[in-house]
């Protein structure tokens, strides 16, 4: 919802509009804590109109879960960015008319600190806009769930990111966005993170990967085994996980997932590709390989996704030997994809709405990559003549091979054979040396 003006009374809100809109006093040094956005409660009212009860008085989830039906929630409705008590009531009993209050509170805050008042005319705003965000984002840690409101506000937000300013908020409040259609995350998200994946720095890339596959784990953390064979007009089903909004029955969701791994895998790929050396953003891109080599059998969707040839082969061919290893882990997890999903059989209804299916058509590549692995790491029989009678062969095209074996001659199987490249040179050097302490010592 984008608010530019104050859409309710001040009553309405008891007095939290008003507080925010009132200029705050800079006489002195002392007032910048009279000038918090965020209000600070130390007692509630019970609904049965008895008085207030001390915050303090509840000390563990427990003790609020055992009051929950006598409270109200605050008549400051963003006290409970500043509570982590107030913040399991949400958890607790989420309410749509609070949660509607909270929404249109965060709404009309954030445009009148982001995009209509400068510094100029008030010199505390970058602090008060940490102040907001840090809040926020505190809130989407606690509540898994970032605010549906914040979604409009990273639209019109990160365009004109610097990839610095309140870089920690902004990350968590994107790996816990709540699950959408890949057109509306592309519009609001993901086309701004775009140039700074391409051409951030390296600690910028890692960083916004990483988050992004918070989300995508997130995501699939959902019940959607529920979701699915739940009833659409059930007030009880599944959704009812999501805090802040409900999932929408139109959206085939599994579609959704698989586009957005589409979108990423083919990201990520041209990252590696720019950053043919930098480690920090290949741990980050294999994170995201690990999570995805994993979807069915640790968080039950009906399909697995396999990643592209070229990341693969980026991986093999590293100088890093735990590159190379983190890999290899990827391909053994897909194994177990496999063998789980053939046994589950998998329903044919949602299998038919799926874009891409199941996945188990892939397995001939997932084969190829391991024949390939083996090849390299260990039998240096990477392109061998036709005709050779050997277990294992790199699938490059025969033209392409042919191309390489009249310019390099034999040197191109050795370098193809990871065994014996960059990667490798330590542990061979640490070998060599233990073999031959070994060897005087025995011959001494």
């Amino acid at each position: 919802v984008r608010l530019a003006a104050n859409p309710l009374s001040d009553e309405a809100f008891g007095g939290e509009v008003a507080a925010l809109i009132r200029p705050p006093s800079r006489s002195s040094s002392s007032s910048s804590s009279s000038s918090s956005l965020i209000p600070s409660l130390t007692s509630v009212f019970t609904q049965t109109g008895e008085g207030r009860i001390s915050l303090d008085e509840v000390t563990t989830v427990a003790e609020l879960h055992s009051k929950i039906d006598v409270l109200q929630p605050p008549d400051r409705i963003a006290a409970i960015f500043g509570s982590e008590l107030l913040q399991q009531f949400v958890i607790l009993r989420p309410e749509g008319a609070q949660l509607a209050r909270l929404g249109h509170w965060l709404a009309f805050t954030l445009e009148e600190l982001f995009f209509v008042t400068d510094t100029a005319s008030d010199p505390t705003l970058p602090e008060r806009r940490t102040e907001l965000l840090s809040a926020v984002a505190n809130l989407a840690q606690v509540c898994c769930e970032t605010p549906p409101v914040m979604l409009e506000f990273l639209e019109r937000f990160l365009p004109l990111w610097d990839g610095r300013t309140h870089l920690d908020a902004i990350l968590s409040l994107i790996a816990y966005l709540s699950p959408l259609e890949l057109v509306e995350l592309q519009r609001c998200v993901l086309r701004a993170l775009q140039k700074h994946l391409l051409h951030g720095s390296s600690l910028l890339k890692a960083k916004l990967v990483d988050a992004l596959t918070n989300m995508l784990s997130n995501w699939c953390r959902v019940d959607w085994d529920a979701h699915y064979t739940g009833d659409p007009a059930s007030e009880d089903d599944a959704d009812s996980v999501l805090i802040f909004c409900k999932l929408d029955s139109t959206v085939h969701y599994y579609a959704e997932i698989q586009l957005l791994l589409e979108y990423l895998t083919r990201l990520y790929t041209l990252v590696w590709q720019i950053d043919t050396d930098d480690m920090l953003v290949q741990n980050s891109i294999l994170h995201f390989c690990t999570l995805i080599s994993v979807l069915h059998n640790e968080h039950r969707l009906p399909f697995m996704w396999v990643i592209p040839s070229n990341l693969v082969y980026f991986a093999l061919f590293s100088p890093n030997a735990l590159v190379i290893s983190r890999m290899c882990g990827v391909l053994v997890n897909y194994r177990h994809e496999i063998d789980a999903l053939r046994s589950r059989g998998g329903s044919a209804e949602v299998n038919l709405r799926l874009p891409h299916g199941d996945g188990l058509a892939a397995v001939s590549t997932l084969n190829h990559f391991i024949w390939n692995f083996c090849n390299c790491l260990w039998l240096d029989q990477a392109l061998l003549p036709p005709g050779e009678e050997v277990p294992f062969r790199l699938d490059f095209p025969e033209e392409t091979a042919a191309i390489l074996r009249r310019k390099y001659g034999t040197r191109v199987q050795s370098a193809l054979s990871v065994t014996g490249g960059v990667a490798f040179a330590p542990y061979l050097s640490d070998f060599l040396s233990n073999h031959q302490s070994s060897s005087h010592q025995t011959n001494g």
